[in-house]
């Protein structure tokens, strides 16, 4: 039942994050909120066409490319196939202690975790 939910949440924030503006030729995005041990990254790939970054955000911009580097910790990784395309969405994280919670429920989740930014 959590899975199932879980499941129905990511891919109903990646309709959100698609339907604002996202698509395209697998480019990635990424919007970065907080500091220090509250800091997390936001990224979003997607092949389909018309992916921009310019909807993606808290103040309507992400930024193109991947998360930062400096500091990760770790991601967890969601990649989804639907309808001939390819979304990859991940939440990564910048605290080793958020990390070690958030590394122990990614693949509950359907994630899969990885120390390197998607």
């Amino acid at each position: 039942m959590q899975r199932d939910l879980l499941a129905v949440t990511i891919a109903s924030s990646l309709a959100v994050v698609l339907a604002a503006g996202c698509g395209g030729s697998g480019n990635g995005c990424y919007t970065v909120s907080g500091t220090g041990s509250t800091e997390v990254c936001a990224y979003v790939s997607s092949d389909t066409p018309g992916f921009t970054c310019s909807e993606m955000g808290a103040n309507g911009t992400g930024t193109s490319g991947s998360c930062p580097s400096s500091g990760l910790v770790g991601c967890c990784v969601h990649n989804i196939s639907a309808g001939g395309y390819n979304e990859t969405t991940a939440d990564c994280y910048y605290s080793a202690a958020t990390a070690k919670t958030e590394m122990a429920s990614c693949p509950t989740a359907g994630g899969t975790w990885q120390t390197s930014a998607p």
